[in-house]
């Protein structure tokens, strides 16, 4: 369908290695907290104090094809960004019962969520998926018209 062919399109960009990098860092995140219940826990705890009215709990995973997703994750990322952030320098530098390893990859990822090239790639990523969605959602409607989409 149409909408399969923009997220071709779309896919083409990860080549440039910024792009792929960023895709790479959210994924790390997104995984950092989804395979542990209490690194999970703790991201929520910190939402609730960092966070005013947000009613996302956890950041979305990145689908590998579906790019209307992938810009839910950069709409709820960029939302929690600020307890993400906390949440690393809380795990980090061992505030709580902490093992070394799990102190050390939110060390690298709270380096990595900070890093400039990550941050401005990250901006233009979802300025340009703000438009993205749009298109692919008007591409998947029944009474799809290529010259309106």
């Amino acid at each position: 369908c149409s909408s399969h062919a923009l997220n071709l399109c779309v896919m083409a960009t990860s080549k440039i290695s910024s792009v792929s990098n960023m895709w790479t860092v959210l994924r790390e995140v997104s995984m950092f907290f989804d395979n542990s219940p209490k690194r999970q826990q703790q991201l929520e705890s910190t939402i609730s104090e960092t966070t005013d009215g947000s009613k996302k709990r956890k950041l979305v995973s990145l689908c590998r094809t579906r790019w209307v997703q992938r810009h839910a994750a950069l709409v709820t990322f960029s939302e929690l960004f600020p307890a993400v952030l906390t949440t690393f320098e809380l795990i980090a530098n061992n505030r709580g019962s902490w093992n070394a390893d799990t102190c050390g990859m939110a060390s690298s990822l709270l380096r990595s969520i900070t890093d400039f090239q990550f941050l401005s790639t990250f901006v233009v990523v979802s300025n340009i998926m703000l438009y993205m969605q749009g298109l692919c959602v008007s591409l998947q409607q029944k009474s799809l018209d290529v010259l309106r989409a």
